[in-house]
C-alpha cells in the first residue's frame, strides 16, 4: 500500500453522504448494524488515506446529527385526554372529505394532521375556501392514539408519525377562537389561492389533474387517478419524479436569457423564483430535490466549478438530510432519491428511440426490488410505459395544462384547447386500464433480500452487463414464491 496521502475527492462525494446517513439513521433508529456500517466505511477511507473523503465524512456525520438531536419531538399528552392550544392551519393543505375537514398544522413548533368534524353545510362550504383559512386557532381537542401496523401489510400510523416527524394527529372538538396569521406564515396563501382557484374554474377531471401535477396537490379526487397510474407502473409521473419542476425552471430560465440580461442581472430575481416555486408546488422531497439539484447545476456553471451529477446529488442529498434528518426514513424520499441516483448513474442520455426505451426499461428493473418491497406488487409494463408516457406528460400534457390555465385567466372561460385536453386524458386513462392485467403482485420480500437484490441490480448496470439485469427481480420473485 502506497505512503502517500490522497487528497482526490470529484466523483466520490457520495460516499461520506453514505457514512453520515449511516450514523444518523443509526442514531434515528437505534440501530447498531447501521452503526457498523458508518464506521465500516470510514475506516475504510482512513485505511486509503483519502484525506478529504474522510475528513468530509466526519464533518457531515457532525452537522447531520446535531441537526437531529436538537429537533426532538416533544411528549404529548395521552390520547383522548382534552386540551385547549394553539393550531397554525396550512390553508394549502386542507382537504375536505363529506363532513371531514383534515389538513396540516403546526402546534408550537411541531407538525400534526389535525383532523376536525364540520356541523352544517355552511361550514363546509366556509372550508373549501383554502384562502380564507390562513388563521391560527385556538381549539379544545385531543390527540388520537398512535396505532401500530394490524396486519402483515396494514397502515403502520406509528411509524408514519416518527418517520415524517409529526406529533399524533390531532381532533379538534372545538374552535374557540381565530386570528389571521402574519409575516413569514402567510407565504402559503398563494399556493391555496391558486388551489381554490383551480377548483373553482375546472371540470373535476382537469381540476384533479392540474392539482396534482402543477402544485403537488392530492385529495381524495386523485386517488381514482392513483389507481390507473400505479396498476400501469406510471405513477411517478406525478409522485416523485419532480419533472414538473425541472419543466417550469427551464421555461422561465429560457424566457430570461431572451430577454438578452445576464445572469447577475436576473439571477436574484431567478432564485427568489425557485424559493417561491418550492412552496407553490408542494415542498414534496422530489420539488426540493428537483430545486436543489437546478440550482446547484445553474451556479456552478456560472462560477465554472465542474461537477459531475452525482456529485451534486450527493450535495443534494446532504443538504435534504439537513432539512429533514429523516428524509430516508420516507417512502417518499426513498423511491424519489433512488430513482434519482438511477438515472445519475449514467451521465450521458441516449439518442434514440431504442436506447431510451432500453434505459427506461433498466431502471425499471434497477427500482423493481423496491418496489416489491413497499407496493408488493409491480408493473411488467412499467419500463415501456415510462419511456413512451414521459415524452408524453411533459411535452403535451403539462405545456397544455399551463396553456389552458393561462387561457382562463385572460377571460376565455369555455375554451376548446380545454375540452380536447380533457377527452384525450380520458382516452388516456382508458388505455391504461389496458394495463391492468400485466400487474404482478409479488407480496413483500425481506428487506436484507430487496437490499442484496438492490445492490446486485448496480452492480450489474455499472459492470455493463445489462443483458444479465433481470436475475436481481428475478431472484427475489423466486424467494417470495418459495418462502
Amino acid at each position: 500500500m502506497s505512503n502517500s496521502l490522497d487528497f482526490s475527492w470529484k466523483n466520490q462525494l457520495l460516499f461520506p453522504i453514505i457514512i453520515a446517513a449511516s450514523f444518523l439513521n443509526a442514531y434515528l433508529l437505534l440501530q447498531p448494524i447501521l452503526l457498523f456500517v458508518g464506521v465500516y466505511f470510514l475506516f475504510l477511507l482512513c485505511y486509503k488515506k483519502q484525506v478529504v473523503l474522510s475528513i468530509l465524512a466526519i464533518f457531515c456525520s457532525f452537522f447531520l446529527l446535531l441537526r437531529a438531536y436538537s429537533d426532538p419531538l416533544p411528549q404529548t399528552p395521552a390520547p383522548e385526554e382534552t386540551i385547549t392550544t394553539e393550531i397554525k392551519i396550512y390553508n394549502d393543505t386542507i382537504k375536505v372529505n363529506g363532513d371531514l375537514v383534515s389538513f396540516t398544522g403546526k402546534i408550537g413548533d411541531w407538525k400534526a394532521d389535525v383532523q376536525y368534524q364540520v356541523t352544517n353545510k355552511k361550514e363546509q362550504e366556509s372550508w373549501q375556501q383554502r384562502k380564507n383559512w390562513n388563521k391560527e386557532l385556538q381549539v379544545a381537542g385531543t390527540f388520537l392514539p398512535t396505532e401500530g401496523q394490524r396486519n402483515l401489510h396494514g397502515f403502520d400510523a406509528k411509524w408514519f408519525v416518527f418517520s415524517n416527524h409529526k406529533l399524533p394527529t390531532f381532533r379538534i372538538e372545538q374552535i374557540k377562537n381565530k386570528r389571521p396569521l402574519r409575516g413569514f406564515d402567510n407565504l402559503r396563501q398563494g399556493r391555496a389561492f391558486s388551489i381554490d382557484w383551480v377548483q373553482n374554474n375546472f371540470s373535476p377531471k382537469m381540476t384533479t389533474y392540474i392539482h396534482s401535477l402543477l402544485f403537488g396537490y392530492k385529495d381524495t379526487n386523485f386517488q381514482q387517478v392513483k389507481e390507473v397510474y400505479s396498476s400501469a407502473g406510471i405513477l411517478h409521473l406525478f409522485t416523485i419524479s419532480g419533472m414538473h419542476v425541472y419543466l417550469f425552471y427551464g421555461w422561465i430560465f429560457y424566457l430570461l436569457r431572451r430577454t438578452r440580461l445576464t445572469f447577475s442581472e436576473f439571477g436574484i430575481f431567478f432564485f427568489l423564483f425557485i424559493a417561491f416555486s418550492i412552496i407553490l408546488f408542494g415542498q414534496a422531497v422530489s420539488v426540493w430535490r428537483a430545486a436543489l439539484m437546478y440550482s446547484l447545476r445553474l451556479i456552478f456553471h456560472e462560477v465554472n466549478i465542474h461537477l459531475s451529477s452525482l456529485d451534486r446529488f450527493s450535495i443534494v442529498l446532504f443538504l435534504l438530510l439537513l432539512l429533514d434528518p429523516k428524509t430516508l426514513l420516507q417512502f417518499s424520499g426513498i423511491l424519489s432519491l433512488w430513482m434519482s441516483w438511477v438515472i445519475l448513474l449514467r451521465e450521458n442520455h441516449p439518442k434514440g428511440r431504442k436506447q431510451r426505451l432500453l434505459q427506461s426499461q433498466e431502471i425499471t428493473l434497477l427500482a423493481a426490488p423496491l418496489l416489491m418491497y413497499m407496493f408488493f406488487e409491480i408493473s411488467l409494463l412499467g419500463g415501456l410505459l415510462t419511456a413512451l408516457f414521459i415524452p408524453l406528460f411533459s411535452q403535451f400534457i403539462l405545456p397544455l395544462l399551463v396553456t389552458t390555465c393561462f387561457l382562463k385567466i385572460i377571460g376565455l372561460s369555455e375554451n376548446i384547447l380545454e375540452m380536447l385536453l380533457e377527452k384525450a386524458i380520458m382516452v388516456f386513462e382508458q388505455l391504461l386500464h389496458l394495463t391492468q392485467d400485466f400487474v404482478l403482485t409479488t407480496g413483500q420480500p425481506p428487506l436484507i433480500v430487496t437490499i442484496f437484490s438492490l445492490i446486485a441490480g448496480i452492480y450489474i448496470y455499472q459492470n455493463w452487463r445489462r443483458r444479465w439485469l433481470f436475475l436481481p427481480t428475478f431472484f427475489l420473485l423466486s424467494f417470495n414464491y418459495y418462502l
